[in-house]
C-alpha cells in the first residue's frame, strides 16, 4: 500500500513536490448572502408573474407555492428576507388565514412581506391586513394578458 503525505506551503522534503497553496479572495457569493424570498399565487399566472418579477429584481427565491399551502411552507422557512403574495381571484379561507399568519410574522419582524392584488381582491386584504409594514398594491385585472 502507497503512503502519499501531503505537503502544503513551503516545507521541502526531498523527492517530493510541494504543493503551492495561493491565497486569493472569495469567491462572489453574494448569492448566498441574503435571505430569500417565498412566493404565494393564487394562479398559475399570478405565479409565473410574481417570479418573472423577482428574477428581475435580483431577488433569490426559496419557493412559489399556491395559496393554500403557503402557510406550512411559510411555517417551515428558517429564513425568509420576504413573503410576496400574489393575488388575481380571491381565494376564501385559505386566504384570510394566510394573510392573518403573515401580518402575525410581519409584527414580530420574522421577515417584510408585499401582497400584490387585482383590485377586486383589495377589500379582501385589507379586510386582513392592517400592518404598516406590508406593502399592499393593487393592480387592474387584465383577463386576456397572455401569459409571459
Amino acid at each position: 500500500m502507497r503512503v502519499i503525505n501531503p505537503v502544503l506551503g513551503c516545507d521541502y522534503m526531498p523527492g517530493v513536490n510541494p504543493m503551492d497553496t495561493i491565497s486569493t479572495p472569495r469567491a462572489d457569493l453574494q448569492y448566498s448572502d441574503r435571505s430569500p424570498i417565498l412566493i404565494a399565487a393564487s394562479s398559475e399566472r399570478a405565479r409565473l408573474r410574481a417570479l418573472e418579477t423577482a428574477e428581475i429584481l435580483g431577488w433569490r427565491i426559496a419557493d412559489a407555492t399556491p395559496i393554500e399551502t403557503a402557510g406550512d411552507r411559510i411555517a417551515r422557512q428558517a429564513s425568509a428576507g420576504a413573503v410576496w403574495v400574489e393575488l388575481d381571484r380571491d381565494c376564501g379561507e385559505a386566504m384570510d388565514e394566510l394573510l392573518t399568519q403573515i401580518t402575525a410574522d410581519v409584527a414580530l419582524g420574522r421577515y417584510a412581506a408585499v401582497i400584490s392584488s387585482t383590485a377586486g381582491v383589495m377589500d379582501a386584504v385589507l379586510a386582513r391586513v392592517d400592518q404598516s409594514d406590508i406593502d399592499c398594491s393593487s393592480m387592474p385585472a387584465r383577463p386576456s394578458e397572455p401569459l409571459p
